[in-house]
């Protein structure tokens, strides 16, 4: 039985006790552990379901912040744009390259830690520039009450992962209607 199969176990196994005994708070927290981070993408302004679907590349530039090292570490920075650069790869079979280049610009507006009583939350906003021209403005809301994954490490990761959900979702679209189209 590997560690995660173990500890998923002991999870069940608790939510199952705790549930019978009629102790919800434990069953809730060990929900929240299962599920981890969450992130929400929200567009300032509502685009075309294709919009993003014409570009050939992606890219994401190096996050920024404005809030010191005092309210976002840099360890948060840093496992941004680790996560960037690897999701920017896994979507290359999405934009295989070339012109026109949409570029992802980060920057993180708020960064709270897990506390003992309070959930973890990285809040971003994501500029995606065709050359100067904004096509879109999203805020990404990235929130997690698992103590497993409340780091800042993890809110950055979930955070790029749901950003690669959207492009994805937009490429998919695009081939769905163009496949729709032939078809008639």
């Amino acid at each position: 039985m590997t560690r995660r199969t173990a500890y998923v176990a002991w999870l069940l196994l608790s939510t199952a006790f705790f549930g019978l005994t009629g102790c919800s708070t434990v069953a809730k927290q060990a929900f929240r552990e299962l599920r981890g981070a969450q992130a929400d993408v929200l567009l300032v302004e509502k685009i075309p379901a294709t919009a993003l679907a014409r570009y050939q590349s992606v890219r994401f530039a190096p996050v920024t912040t404005t809030l010191g090292d005092r309210l976002c570490p840099p360890s948060v920075v840093r496992a941004y744009n680790r996560c960037a650069e690897r999701e920017q790869n896994e979507l290359a079979r999405y934009f295989p390259g070339g012109v026109p280049e949409l570029v992802l610009n980060g920057e993180i507006l708020h960064f709270q830690s897990r506390g003992i009583l309070s959930g973890a939350q990285l809040l971003t906003r994501v500029k995606m520039y065709d050359g100067g021209r904004v096509v879109a403005d999203a805020i990404v809301n990235t929130e997690s009450k698992s103590f497993r994954e409340g780091g800042g490490g993890d809110l950055a990761e979930t955070c790029v992962e749901a950003l690669g959900k959207l492009l994805r979702k937009h490429k998919q679209r695009a081939a769905e209607q163009q496949d729709a189209a032939r078809a008639s």
